[in-house]
Formats: structure tokens, sequence, C-alpha cells
């Protein structure tokens, strides 16, 4: 049976989180190319991250503007089919047929703002209850018509679960992160959210 809320990992720059998300179910792993970026991958580092594994989608991740060239490229290199783009990106018809993840404030949610957009991806650093006060019925209607992903600043795994149930949002963005040490990453807080929306 397939899950209904789906998660994507923002961020994968090693291949301990790549592995580990990749076995818990995450749908979608994204990969940052921007070069002036801690986390960017290049191709030839995507291509390794992705030979081990099995079961996500992947997404390539700019907070650039990007040209089809350079998706053209990727997508040649890495196979990859989804772009991921900030909220300050304009999104222009792309013929480098991608599925597009846009960043968007709920404030600044209108209708021209998700023209075009497959996959709007709601961020906001605010407080979720902040978020549920002033923000929840602008979101509620977006995820009446999209499949909507949630970024916000999680304090625990209740905060996420009331924050979907409410919202009706359909997907989840977490971040990936810098390992303890080669190979080695504490994800107790991930495992309880990865069971959550199983």
């Amino acid at each position: 049976m397939e899950r209904e809320i789906k998660v994507k990992i923002n961020g994968v720059f090693n291949l301990t989180d790549a592995r580990y998300f990749a076995a818990a179910g995450a749908d979608y792993l994204g990969f940052c190319i921007d070069e002036n970026k801690p986390d960017f991958c290049n191709h030839i580092k995507i291509k390794e991250i992705i030979s081990w594994l099995e079961g996500p989608e992947y997404v390539l991740e700019t907070q650039n503007p990007v040209s089809d060239e350079k998706i053209f490229f990727y997508k040649e290199e890495t196979g990859i089919q989804h772009l991921h783009i900030s909220e300050n990106i304009p999104l222009i018809p792309l013929s480098a047929d991608v599925k597009t993840f846009k960043d968007i404030a709920p404030e600044n949610c209108t209708e021209m703002a998700l023209h075009s957009i497959d996959y709007p991806v709601f961020k906001s650093s605010k407080s979720i209850k902040d978020i549920l006060k002033y923000d929840l019925e602008r979101i509620q209607t977006v995820c009446q018509s999209k499949d909507c992903f949630l970024d916000f600043i999680w304090e625990n795994v209740e905060d996420i679960q009331e924050v979907l149930e409410k919202t009706g949002a359909k997907g989840l963005v977490l971040h990936g992160s810098e390992e303890i040490k080669t190979g080695y990453k504490d994800f107790e807080w991930m495992d309880e959210v990865m069971e959550m929306v199983k």
C-alpha cells in the first residue's frame, strides 16, 4: 500500500544520510548543485551516491537561477528528473522537462506564485504556533488542489503530525546534515519521524 505522506530529504551530501533515508522509505532525495554551498554535490558525487541506493526518486536543488543547459547536463549524467528551486527564482518554462518543487512562504502564496509549480513547498522559519495561527487557512486552501510539501522548523514529532493533519499536506521536507564521524550519525529523531509517516 502506498504511503499517504511523501517525504523529501533536502541537501543530501553523504552516503550515510542517503543510505539511511533510502532504507527508511524516503520518496525523494535532493542534491544541491550550487557550487558555493557547503552541501554542494557535483554530478560525479551524485552518481556515486545513488549507485548505492534503490527506491527514492532524486531531485536537483538550487537557490540560484539555473539554465536549461545545466539541467540537461545533470539529467544526462545522473538521470534525475526533478528540480527544486528557492522562492526568489522566477519559474520559467524549462525545455529540460522536469517536475518542479518550489519553496514559497505561506504569506506570499498567490495564484500567480503557484502557477506551473508541480509541488509547492511551504517554507517558513516561524514557530509552529504562529503558522497554525496566521497561515493555516491559506495553506489548507492550496493543499486542496495541489500536492504540497511542508518545510518548517520542527520541534517534535507531535508538531509534525498535527500540522500535516490540519493542513492536509501530502508531503514533508526533512534535511540532511553532517556526519558525526565518517559513516556515523544519530538518527533517533529521524527514526521517530519516519515511523510516524509510515
